[in-house]
């Protein structure tokens, strides 16, 4: 998927959480997409008028645009995830609740310990492969190859 010059890999689940939800949000920004995530309901936006019709209908118009962008921000999350995580966040209405439930996945460390142990094993995996199929670049620096290297972080 791609945003201009820049590249969002799909989370799968097991990579860096952090770095990924980083990247998904400057993705947002770069859309103007970033007020979707809000938990703002409409209705409540509009009420505090003094009565006007142009007020009225510029709250209108401002609420139409939000929606808009909720949508579209649900959506970008949908096809920034992998099915195996998808499966996880599509039964929250919000973009403000799919985000809340991936932080609750991804970022706490209270998870059952026989699920634990799976997902350490799967993550072990993971990251076994990426150093086996590790390969240094003929193009790139020292620096860069020993950074790429340095990156891949084993539990």
């Amino acid at each position: 998927m791609a945003s201009g010059s820049k590249d969002l890999e799909k989370f799968d689940g097991f990579g860096d959480y952090i770095s990924w939800k980083v990247k998904f949000l400057d993705h947002l920004k770069d859309l103007d997409l970033l007020e979707g995530l809000k938990e703002e309901v409409c209705l409540e936006k509009g009420s505090g008028n003094s009565g006007s019709d142009e007020g009225r209908v510029k709250d209108l118009e401002e609420c139409k645009i939000l929606e808009e962008k909720k949508r579209k921000a649900r959506a970008f999350i949908i096809v920034s995830v992998g099915d195996h995580v998808l499966r996880k966040i599509m039964k929250e209405r919000t973009t403000a609740g799919m985000m809340e439930l991936l932080d609750k996945l991804y970022l706490s460390k209270s998870q059952p310990s026989h699920s634990m142990s799976n997902r350490i094993q799967s993550q072990r995996l993971y990251f076994k492969r990426k150093l086996f199929e590790f390969k240094m670049s003929i193009n790139g620096s020292m620096k860069e190859n020993i950074e790429e290297f340095s990156s891949i972080q084993y539990l």
